[in-house]
C-alpha cells in the first residue's frame, strides 16, 4: 500500500520535476489571486473617495 503510494508520487522519476512545478505554479496563482483581490479593494476605496468628492463638489 505504501510503496503504490509513493511510486504514485515519484511519478517514474519524474516526481521531484513535477511536484516542483505543481509547486511553483500554485504559489504564482495564489500571489496573482491575492494580488488582484489587494487591487480590488484599493480600486473600490478610490471609487468611494471619488464619488464624495464629486457629491461634494456638487453642493
Amino acid at each position: 500500500m505504501l510503496e503504490s503510494i509513493y511510486d504514485y508520487f515519484m511519478m517514474d522519476g519524474y516526481g521531484v520535476f513535477i511536484w516542483v512545478a505543481f509547486s511553483l505554479s500554485f504559489v504564482v496563482l495564489a500571489g496573482l489571486f491575492i494580488q488582484s483581490i489587494r487591487l480590488f479593494r484599493f480600486s473600490e476605496k478610490l471609487l468611494e473617495d471619488l464619488q464624495s468628492q464629486v457629491t461634494q463638489d456638487e453642493k
